[in-house]
This record gives C-alpha cells, structure tokens and sequence, in this order.
C-alpha cells in the first residue's frame, strides 16, 4: 500500500512539474507576445511616400548633385558658391522625396533691441579697433554705441527691413565676406542655423570673415 501510495505521489509531483513553465520559458513565451503585439508598420501611398507638400511659396535646393525637376517651379536665384537654386513654387505643391531642399523660411532682421553686452562679438570688438561688422535689418544699439567707443564701424545692409527670407541672409553672408567686412552678424541662432545657411557661414570663414549668431555668440 506504502509502495502504491508512493508511486501515486511521484507521478502526480512530476506532472506538475511539467506542468509548469520555467522562468526561462514564461519568458520567451512573453517577448514573442510582445513580438506578435507590436503595432504594424503603417502604410502610405507611393505617392505619400515619394513626395513632400511645400508649405512656403520659396525653396532653396542643393543642385551639388543633380538638377531636379520641379513641376511650374520658377528659378529666383542661383547662389553658386553654395551650388544652391531658389525657387518659386505654387502653395501645396509637392517635391520628390529625394530632391535635397529646405523650405525658405522668414528670418526676422529687426536686431535693434538685441543685447549683446559681454557676449563675443561684444569682446571682439573690444579688443580691435577698425573693424567693420555687417549687419541685416538694423545693428542692436548697444553693438553701435560700443563701435563708436572702441573705433570700429557698424555697416547694416537691408536697412529698415524687419523681415527677409533666409535666400537672403544667405546671400548677403556670401556676398559681403567677400568685401571689406570683419565680423558679420547673422540674425538667427546657432541652433536654428539651417543646413544651406550654415554652408554659407562656412564659405564666409574660409575668407577670413568672423561670424557670429544672434545672441553674439561666435560660430
């Protein structure tokens, strides 16, 4: 009786061991759940996915590599020392996926309440003297009255504008770095600082110039 009794109990223990998963199995049982779970990827139409809506009425395209073709684009503006086109498009037209653009978006140039006081461009013309700074829009007043002290000179192209389009400021970094200009001012901050414009800054401290973002800080 002893011997069935136990016989019983050994089977009944080894059937609930199998039973029963292990902490290794419930495991792997849980992250192919969690595999099986995982929403789908979702899906768009080749036409989604191919093209991008313009939300502005200008783009600046990199033509480094290739000419795209733009349907009813207008060209405004060739800025070859970036090898970059400004278009005019039509409001909600789309761009192939693949064609390297950014839109051109309003940079706002109105610096007159600007404070740069202690920030680098402040020291850099604290430690010159006859230098000249260019500026978009307005010069903040605190950088024209040091100017006066220090002896060096504020220049402001676009004078009296309190907006213009980034093409713009692009356009005027690339130009005046060529020029008589020292230190050049540029109306956006360092971590705004677009792709093409940040190609032109780089073009402008290869000739020699200093560039600084709207807070005075040098890039």
């Amino acid at each position: 009786m002893k011997t069935q009794f136990l016989s019983l109990l050994t089977f009944v223990l080894t059937a609930s061991a199998c039973s029963v998963p292990s902490e290794e199995v419930a495991s792997s049982h849980e992250a192919a759940a969690a595999v099986e779970l995982q929403p789908k990827a979702f899906f768009t139409t080749p036409s989604k996915m191919e093209k991008n809506p313009v939300q502005n009425a200008y783009v600046i395209v990199d033509i480094s590599t290739d000419t795209p073709d733009i349907p009813n684009a207008i060209e405004v503006d060739y800025i070859p020392e970036i090898d970059a086109v400004v278009y005019e498009v039509e409001e909600g037209a789309y761009i192939e996926h693949d064609v390297p653009y950014q839109e051109d978006a309003v940079v706002v140039v109105d610096n007159a309440d600007d404070q740069l006081v202690d920030s680098d461009l402040w020291v850099a013309l604290s430690s010159t003297v006859n230098r000249t700074v260019g500026f978009i829009g307005s010069a903040p007043a605190d950088i024209q009255l040091h100017c006066t002290k220090t002896g060096n000179h504020a220049v402001v192209y676009e004078e009296g504008e309190e907006e213009v389009y980034e093409s713009e400021v692009i356009r005027r970094v690339i130009e005046f770095s060529k020029g008589d200009v020292d230190y050049f001012y540029v109306p956006v901050l360092q971590e705004d600082v677009s792709d093409m414009l940040e190609q032109a800054i780089v073009f402008a401290q290869e000739e020699g110039v200093e560039v600084f973002a709207r807070n005075g800080e040098r890039f």
